[in-house]
């Protein structure tokens, strides 16, 4: 799934103790967040995009992109966009990853444009990963994603956010001072942690129809349920 999230808040001119916020600026910095998560609650490396490289931020500390935590990666498109090329190279990674742990995987996707160009120049390679495409016009019923997991990393990373905003105000500072694509970077991390592995995951996916039928057992025919689900939704209209 892949979601954009402001990194420095919303109005970023006038946001100081006694100064009026109407016709404040709304920032447009953004980045981009492709997350996956397991029914187990587990998450795998998320993916972040931002417009370039090397940030400023960055490159002040002499912070290196290639040696990031272990639960990011770090990409840019000149959009700071999910694209076809992004994908295709983490779904490789995705299999190798799965093919080295010598297990399977079966990966529900939206009909995302970057998803199905990037799979289509990644699939004769995928050995360990099968694909399944959610039914149009379904994903917010159907993703689990859509059902919490990305609402739940932009609210705890928007709490960071705050925190550090009433923090500044306190002091008698711009309230948005020192929040940059490095701070924003550190909070995503502690975020990631905090998901990783929660009931939070896990029941996003159950509310989304993914449920297990015991300890061991994935609940037969879901997959024939998934793509079915949109003719009832369609035949349900009907009443």
């Amino acid at each position: 799934m892949v979601t954009r999230l402001v990194f420095i808040g919303n109005k970023v001119e006038k946001v100081q103790q006694g100064t009026d916020p109407a016709g404040s600026k709304v920032s447009k910095k953004r980045i981009t967040v492709f997350i996956v998560a397991a029914m187990d609650g587990h998450m795998e490396q998320m993916i972040v995009i931002n417009q370039y490289l090397k940030p400023r931020a960055f490159s002040r500390i002499h912070y290196d992109t290639n040696k990031l935590p272990v639960c990011m990666q770090w990409k840019a498109t000149p959009k700071g966009w999910m694209n076809s090329t992004i994908f295709k190279e983490w779904l490789l990674y995705l299999n190798t990853t799965i093919e080295t742990q010598k297990r399977n995987v079966l990966l529900f996707l939206d009909n995302f444009s970057g998803h199905d160009c990037g799979f289509e120049l990644a699939k004769e390679y995928l050995t360990h990963v099968r694909v399944e495409w959610l039914p149009p016009n379904c994903t917010s019923l159907l993703q689990p994603v859509d059902q919490g997991i990305g609402n739940a990393l932009k609210i705890r990373y928007h709490k960071y956010l705050h925190e550090h905003m009433s923090k500044m105000i306190f002091i008698d500072k711009h309230a948005m001072e020192g929040v940059d694509m490095l701070r924003a970077f550190v909070w995503l991390g502690r975020v990631w942690n905090s998901l990783h592995s929660t009931s939070t995951v896990s029941r996003c996916f159950e509310k989304a129809g993914f449920r297990f039928e015991s300890d061991n057992e994935i609940i037969p025919d879901l997959i024939s349920d998934v793509v079915n689900h949109d003719e009832q939704v369609s035949l349900i209209k009907k009443f």
